[in-house]
């Protein structure tokens, strides 16, 4: 149960040696920290929920360098602490705003 809920809910898996973020948490949270041991590591993992959504990923970061995916390689030999800090959204939205062109008006 307690393996469940940190996957499924939380979104924190390890796979292969890599570290998967893809929360699925109530809108009303304002996201969570947790810290994840692997190997000699400790991961300090920050999620934020601004936007107030249930699940998508709009920015990772790891110590503060941003990262294309919620999919993080980590090594397991290495030492020390790592900080991981996820906003929750759209990815799209948080990035490129749609813009709007004529043929995007609506009419009632």
């Amino acid at each position: 149960m307690w393996r469940l809920g940190i996957e499924a809910i939380l979104g924190l898996r390890v796979e292969d040696g890599q570290l998967r973020i893809d929360p699925c948490i109530p809108p009303t949270w304002k996201g969570f920290e947790a810290w994840i041991r692997m190997g000699e590591q400790s991961v300090h993992v920050v999620i934020e929920n601004p936007d107030h959504v249930a699940s998508g990923v709009a920015t990772t970061t790891l110590d503060g360098a941003k990262l294309d995916s919620s999919l993080i390689l980590l090594d397991p030999s290495a030492r020390g602490t790592r900080e991981v800090h996820v906003r929750l959204g759209s990815p799209a939205r948080s990035a490129n705003p749609p813009k709007r062109g004529a043929q995007d008006v609506v009419r009632a």
